[in-house]
């Protein structure tokens, strides 16, 4: 071989090596040439996160083992050329998750919150002709067809005193119920339910007696205390109090609070008065502040689990959300039904007149979908007449009670957005723990769908 070839060959294999070697360097960096644009891109990833964990996944129709096990709680799927990708996830017997991802390189698109909903239920028919029911925790209380409330201990039904629950704070033992033949409130324990206090009587009397007030006055509103379960919060027309159910005393709250609407929560209360103004009062503190005022009059409020924000609604008119952080006052659209805090508190559910689902973002929202605070996402266009709207524990999905059906959504709007019907006879429904306790037909079941 001639000095020219040998040198003519060292030079090819030099240029294959460099472009070989460059090419690998390239590959294990993630590059790859996307056969669609047939440009030289750096690859992203899926990251997906089901319940039931161990579903089929199909990426473009092609199935991807799920990876999810008790060291890994998900299935992360790189390699992929930047684009949109149709993803599926599905198990026998569950409903089927579909959504359009789109792929960015160097980035991992995150779907996290997939929820699989079980066509068949275990349920169990806890009583027959009823026409309400009330759940917390362990405890479930139901109003027959002829008016009467009634609690199940063991297997004897017990009665009890009253025709509506008022009040029931999560976790406690003792309701606050109003008698329509007493025209009165009552406290009723379930530790002494041969006993129910008449909160109408305690109240007028130590009013009496303490206050040196005379003449009977009307209650208009009564509920639980915030954090002590032997006092009771008590509104009339013109103020506000604390009635001590164990030591027997009257405390007055604020003589000219004037409230149309009052809720106690965390260490507060609040109220709205007959001027459309906004107050809270500090038990801890004993000091009352204002909050806002709106434009209208005021029909409900509703806080935050935490109090940092504030919803009140407005007769004939839209809600207004009080941020009592950075004291703003933000209006929402006219809306069909209350709207609802999430657990997070980050969040909003909100169904408009118009029938659109709409989830507000008070908060950056970075898990599952990037949202920051401020956005609106629109769920469904035309969510059809939901009579309640409530939230999931894990503050991603929403459930919507209609006249006859309860359906699960999900709160994340790229499309499409999954919704699956957990039953098409449900009236009325309430959740403890895993299981729905639902009202079907005049029955009340406990259905399980959710794992525990």
């Amino acid at each position: 071989m001639t000095i020219r070839k040998r040198r003519a060959l060292f030079y090819v294999l030099a240029v294959l090596f460099v472009i070989g070697g460059g090419g690998a360097a390239l590959y294990s960096q993630g590059f790859r040439i996307n056969p669609e644009t047939l440009e030289l891109q750096k690859t992203g990833a899926i990251f997906l996160k089901s319940e039931p964990p161990y579903s089929e996944i199909k990426i473009n129709g092609k199935i991807f083992e799920n990876k999810s096990g008790i060291l890994k709680s998900g299935t992360l799927i790189d390699d992929l050329t930047p684009g949109r990708y149709r993803v599926s996830v599905s198990q026998s017997g569950y409903s089927t998750w579909e959504k359009s991802l789109e792929v960015a390189p160097s980035l991992v698109a995150e779907a996290v919150s997939i929820a699989l909903i079980p066509d068949e239920k275990p349920e169990l028919k806890i009583q027959s002709g009823v026409d309400d029911f009330w759940v917390n925790g362990e405890n479930v209380v139901w109003r027959d067809a002829r008016g009467a409330l009634w609690k199940k201990t063991g297997d004897k039904k017990i009665k009890i005193i009253g025709d509506n629950i008022v009040d029931w704070k999560g976790g406690s033992n003792r309701l606050i119920v109003f008698s329509i033949k007493n025209n009165a409130y009552f406290l009723v324990d379930f530790d002494n339910l041969d006993s129910s206090l008449n909160l109408n009587s305690l109240f007028n009397n130590l009013k009496e007696r303490q206050l040196r007030l005379a003449g009977a006055v009307e209650i208009k509103s009564a509920l639980h205390h915030p954090f002590d379960d032997n006092k009771i919060i008590i509104a009339t027309k013109r103020a506000v109090y604390v009635l001590d159910t164990a030591k027997l005393s009257l405390e007055t709250v604020e003589e000219n609070a004037d409230p149309v609407a009052i809720i106690a929560a965390n260490s507060e209360i609040v109220w709205a008065d007959d001027q459309n103004r906004v107050f809270a009062h500090n038990l801890m503190l004993k000091r009352a502040s204002p909050i806002g005022e709106a434009n209208g009059e005021i029909s409900a409020l509703h806080l935050s689990p935490s109090g940092y924000y504030l919803i009140a609604e407005i007769r004939d008119g839209a809600p207004l959300l009080f941020n009592r952080r950075d004291q703003k006052v933000t209006g929402l659209p006219p809306v069909r039904v209350p709207p609802v805090f999430s657990p997070d508190e980050k969040k909003i559910a909100v169904l408009s007149l118009s029938g659109d689902l709409k989830i507000y973002f008070l908060e950056n929202q970075i898990k599952n979908v990037n949202k920051k605070a401020g956005d609106v996402a629109v769920l469904l266009a035309d969510a059809g007449n939901p009579q309640a709207i409530s939230w999931h524990d894990d503050s991603l999905h929403v459930f919507l009670q209609y006249p006859k059906g309860l359906s699960f959504a999900e709160i994340d709007d790229r499309p499409p957005v999954n919704v699956a019907e957990i039953d098409g006879d449900i009236s009325k429904s309430s959740r403890a723990g895993g299981k729905i306790y639902a009202l079907k037909n005049g029955d009340l079941y406990e259905i399980a769908v959710f794992e525990d």
